[in-house]
């Protein structure tokens, strides 16, 4: 007998923590914090952009300012010790609020799945009353050869995900390869503007986190368990496509040899849904595939270098693939709409 799986709870639950995340009391309190840290840079940089300019531009300045005598003088020192406050005010804010939401999630594990530990965080989706997705959020205090054993033991497929977020940690570093890739060029200025904007968890619990996951999978890949190439999409800084090619790089690094991370993106997906006609290049399989001016096995990253498509019975070569990418360029530069999103 199958136990009915609680539907009306479990999207209580999802609303709840979709409210907490975006409008919650601890969310505003975030998001307040966030505002005036911005503006505490905005008074450091403007304080030294004025004491590093001539004595005549600051006179100028201060000339033409509105009567300010009576108010207090700011130093950079103290902009600097009150930034320092509200970094540490944002961290515990967000603290209380990651445990708010593991809570939550916690709570989306209170049925025991198939194959999985008892009391494991995360989420799932369920067809015809039975989990066929899972979500799973591994806790620092997880033992994770057990896990890995549990997962190789059930034929348990693992999407590690592991460029979600690597792209969250580099985005709170403001790193340029990230907030000022290119590939932004793809997305649409609201896009843009709302990731700008967005919060940031701490860099040192992104970094703590994003360790842990590739430990994880490194373990999950010495067992035995498949791991099958995967992303997400309406993520800050996160652009479908590019996204794969960190991924793939990212599987490397966490121990996949280049072509084990080829097949997580290739042939293992192909079994794992039941397709025979897809997933590997030999005679009697549909041609969709890419053509790539470097060996990917001698660098994982030569995957980005690709000098034709084949999609649909289709070649499309690089002339056309440059026509196509500065179409999409074209078309995210028009787009007026208002983002969405996770």
């Amino acid at each position: 007998m199958s136990a009915a799986l609680p539907q009306s709870r479990l999207q209580e639950l999802e609303a709840e923590i979709k409210h907490s995340e975006k409008e919650g009391p601890l969310a505003q309190r975030l998001a307040e914090l966030n505002r005036q840290m911005e503006a505490k840079s905005k008074q450091i940089k403007d304080l030294e952009t004025l004491k590093g300019a001539p004595k005549s531009a600051q006179g100028d300045s201060s000339s033409q300012a509105s009567p300010a005598s009576s108010q207090p003088k700011l130093d950079v020192a103290t902009l600097r010790t009150d930034l320092a406050t509200l970094q540490k005010e944002r961290d515990q804010a967000n603290g209380q609020l990651q445990a708010r939401l593991n809570k939550l999630r916690d709570q989306l594990w209170n049925i025991r799945k198939p194959g999985l530990p008892a009391g494991m965080p995360g989420a799932y989706a369920v067809q015809d009353g039975k989990p066929i997705d899972a979500y799973v959020q591994v806790r620092g205090d997880i033992d994770q050869h057990h896990l890995a054993d549990q997962f190789r033991r059930n034929q348990i497929r693992v999407v590690p995900t592991l460029s979600l977020d690597w792209t969250a940690l580099e985005a709170a570093r403001r790193d340029p390869v990230i907030v000022e890739a290119d590939r932004l060029r793809y997305i649409p200025m609201a896009y843009k503007d709302e990731w700008k904007r967005a919060q940031t968890g701490s860099v040192e619990s992104l970094q703590r986190l994003f360790d842990k996951e590739v430990e994880l999978v490194r373990e999950l890949h010495r067992s035995g368990v498949e791991l099958l190439a995967g992303t997400d999409v309406v993520k800050p800084f996160f652009v479908p496509g590019p996204s794969l090619h960190d991924e793939l790089s990212l599987l490397v690094k966490a121990g996949l040899s280049p072509m084990e991370a080829l097949e997580a993106a290739t042939r293992n997906p192909a079994r794992f849904l039941g397709l025979k006609d897809v997933g590997t290049i030999e005679p009697g399989m549909v041609a969709d595939l890419v053509l790539l001016d470097a060996n990917p096995l001698q660098n994982i990253e030569n995957t980005q270098r690709i000098a034709t498509v084949v999609a649909a019975g289709r070649l499309i070569e690089k002339r056309e693939l440059q026509i196509m990418l500065g179409d999409i360029q074209q078309t995210a530069a028009q787009w007026t709409g208002t983002p969405t999103g996770r």
